[in-house]
């Protein structure tokens, strides 16, 4: 724990990945569909990591 290190003030840590796919779609939703699909088969492993897919 964080705590045994003497850093009790800390409390909260984050570790994790970006990951920028720029996709050709018709649309926002499209693309965020094909973003989600990539994480789901390819980018993620969703039994482990959570993840969450933005379009810009």
């Amino acid at each position: 724990r964080i705590e045994n290190l003497g850093l009790s003030n800390v409390e909260d840590v984050r570790i994790g990945k970006n990951i920028t796919l720029q996709v050709n779609a018709d649309s926002p939703e499209k693309a965020k569909t094909i973003a989600e699909e990539a994480s789901k088969k390819l980018l993620a492993n969703p039994v482990m990591e959570y993840f969450e897919v933005s379009v810009n």
